[in-house]
């Protein structure tokens, strides 16, 4: 193989979308063997990139001019450039190639023409809503054509090879679009390694692939032999409300439960009411829940607590005292809107809400998220300052305390008014509908983060004052998902039901292949926790990228909830001292919807 100088990956730190797509390129160049330096934008200007003759750019970086030198005085030496998403155009010229326009298509994946280089894959899995059309220099030659469904005449050029490097697609980012390097690890990692054998005289391609064949040789042992359990929670997290013909392809799918997010549901009811305006996804979830019980799906829709969604209801909620408000910011950074979670009339507008969506649409039940501050400080509104002066004075009196002290009575408080509102709201779905379940999405490490901001899974569990809990365990790395969801199982002492969150795609982690994923729902099974719930973009995507690996072994036959008639009952577990797992899942900042 190759040395381990020679490959450097310039990572993006400027933006979460850019970052994610970074992430997912370093993920499957170690999913495929392929070892890399990683470098920033400081160390590319530092001269770092003398080290190296190949330079991988996942997505435009946003390099500084004086990066941008550097990497056309790298060209300049005789080094290689592969670019990827969205270049820039000093990028493109790097390469010989003029950005003409930007067009529109509905492409899934690119064809590779195998002569133009030993070693290609036969096509690349990559979506796509709109591709850079590019003037070439005659150097410069196309070695990929993008392939639609509806028209496989399309052949514009999807991946170009130069004298200075190549040019991985032509796809470019849009806002909102679903895009990332996750959809074909194994094809994308042996294009970049059919590059690297091209440009690099010492890497060896044929060692790299006997051991690319090894390992897809043990994942399919593993895919093939994953056994399907009876009764388990398989639940599918959605960003929308999915069509009929949607909600056929995740039944045969095998999955028994959908969560579409319908979004901030407290505010939306509160629209409703106040205001009078029609509620747009009215039709779609009716027509959503009614093909789901056709399908044998239950629907629990994934709503949020607390973010306020628009410009004008944060200007309404403010006006009449029931926004959130954060401490001043030293970065002076904007702060998510958000109402304040302890304000009562905030949270009787989320019982009214959840229970209003319980009565009117035929719900399995509800998954709650954003259920939580959104730091460790706020809300320092007028009212919360009133009523926690009230409890401390009515708890404590008019003892002194120390600022440490001080924060511990202030993080006791927030979590304290979670925990009531908590058992009102289980109270409100059980008046409204017996046999509907309430579950919560939590932040992962229930012994650490979760408490920053309110929410205490670990001692709400045991106490069942909910019927779930998701656990939203987003990692890449196997045994670091075993360690807490063993540490969540045990905490919840047989209470509450416990599934796992597993981040097939979500702006925190990415889960690689199909064996990838198999070993997290086969570490579910082994744990024996209720179920788990996948974190993806599309029904549609879901199937292109793992629905073949799945259906051969873990999904293999379907599966009946727990909560079924004929479900055995739940193994006893006591509740004991539970030690923290020793290695945990990172979180900076949570995105709302957990």
């Amino acid at each position: 193989m190759t040395r381990t100088g020679s490959i450097a990956l310039i990572r993006n730190t400027q933006s979460a979308g850019a970052a994610y797509l970074c992430r997912g390129m370093e993920t499957t160049l170690r999913h495929v063997g392929l070892v890399t330096t990683l470098l920033n934008d400081t160390e590319v200007e530092s001269g770092t990139l003398a080290k190296h003759r190949l330079v991988l750019l996942p997505c435009n970086p946003d390099l500084s001019p004086s990066a941008t030198q550097c990497l056309q005085d790298f060209t300049r030496r005789g080094g290689k450039l592969i670019l990827g998403l969205t270049p820039t155009s000093e990028m493109l010229v790097l390469l010989g190639l003029k950005r003409l326009k930007v067009r529109p298509i509905e492409a899934r994946e690119m064809v590779f023409t195998h002569k133009a280089l030993h070693g290609l894959p036969p096509r690349v899995f990559l979506s796509t809503r709109q591709i850079v059309l590019c003037k070439a220099e005659p150097t410069v030659r196309a070695i990929a054509q993008w392939r639609t469904l509806q028209d496989l005449s399309v052949n514009d050029p999807a991946a170009y090879l130069a004298p200075n490097g190549a040019l991985l697609t032509t796809a470019t980012v849009t806002a909102g679009a679903h895009m990332q390097y996750a959809e074909d690890r194994i094809h994308l990692g042996r294009l970049i390694a059919t590059l690297a054998n091209h440009f690099l005289h010492d890497f060896d391609l044929l060692r790299f692939q006997r051991r690319l064949t090894e390992q897809l040789s043990d994942d399919e042992d593993l895919v093939r032999e994953a056994r399907p359990r009876e009764f388990e929670v398989r639940a599918l997290w959605l960003p929308h409300i999915p069509t009929q013909n949607e909600v056929a392809l995740i039944a045969r799918q095998n999955f028994n439960l959908i969560c579409p997010t319908i979004g901030p549901i407290a505010v939306r009811a509160y629209e409703h009411k106040t205001f009078h305006r029609p509620w747009q996804l009215t039709n779609l979830l009716t027509e959503c829940v009614d093909q789901a019980h056709r399908s044998g799906l239950e629907v629990f829709p994934y709503v949020t607590a607390w973010p306020l969604p628009s410009e004008e209801m944060r200007r309404f909620f403010d006006g009449t005292g029931r926004i959130l408000r954060h401490e001043p910011s030293a970065a002076g950074n904007p702060q998510p809107a958000w109402m304040c979670p302890t304000h009562p009339e905030n949270q009787q507008l989320l019982i009214d809400a959840v229970t209003k969506l319980l009565d009117d649409f035929g719900v399995d039940g509800v998954v709650l998220g954003g259920f939580r501050f959104p730091d460790d400080t706020s809300c320092v509104c007028e009212g919360c300052r009133q009523r926690f002066a009230e409890r401390t004075e009515r708890k404590i009196g008019p003892r002194p305390m120390n600022l440490q002290q001080r924060h511990a009575v202030w993080q006791n408080w927030r979590h304290e008014s979670l925990t009531d509102l908590l058992g009102r709201l289980l109270t409100a779905c059980r008046a409204t509908n017996p046999n509907a379940k309430l579950a919560l999405a939590t932040l992962p490490s229930w012994d650490m983060i979760p408490k920053q901001f309110g929410q205490d899974p670990a001692g709400w569990a045991p106490q069942h004052l909910a019927d779930i809990f998701f656990a939203m365990d987003f990692t890449a790395e196997s045994e670091t998902f075993r360690g807490e969801l063993d540490h969540q199982i045990k905490s919840a002492a047989g209470g509450a039901r416990v599934c796992a969150g597993l981040g097939v795609y979500s702006s925190s982690s990415e889960i690689s292949s199909a064996a990838d994923l198999v070993r997290q729902i086969q570490i579910v099974r082994e744990l024996e926790a209720d179920g788990f719930l996948l974190w993806h973009s599309h029904p549609a995507f879901l199937e292109e990228q793992f629905g073949e690996g799945l259906r051969a072994g873990a999904l293999r036959s379907p599966a009946k909830l727990p909560w079924h008639p004929n479900a055995p009952s739940r193994p006893a577990r006591e509740h004991s001292s539970v030690k923290a797992p020793k290695r945990r899942i990172g979180l900076v900042l949570p995105v709302a919807e957990y």
